[in-house]
């Protein structure tokens, strides 16, 4: 049996998963827990760093990319953007200076 847990950052804290992977390894446990949150801030700012896995370029054709990283192994990264958003933000701070 497997079961999923999709929260937000607030609901699914590293301490929540910290825990998830100790069930996940008691062999005597029936149920296998995977989790979908998001990354805080800082974490995709440095996954976005400029030697970083998380480049512009992977959105070319599509809004999504998968991109894995060794701080996160055996987990998938999905990174989404949100060109509306983008436009606004760029235009908000445009009006900021």
């Amino acid at each position: 049996t497997k079961l999923v847990l999709v929260g937000d950052r607030g609901m699914i804290t590293t301490a929540r998963i910290d825990a998830l992977r100790k069930l996940n390894n008691n062999r005597k446990a029936p149920t296998d827990f995977d989790w979908i949150t998001a990354l805080r801030a800082p974490a995709i700012a440095a996954l976005a760093a400029d030697d970083g896995p998380l480049q512009m370029s992977l959105f070319d054709t599509q809004d999504l990319a998968e991109i894995t990283h060794p701080d996160y192994p055996g987990e998938r990264l999905i990174a989404c953007r949100n060109p509306a958003l983008a436009d606004q933000r760029a235009r908000k701070r445009s009006d900021l200076l």
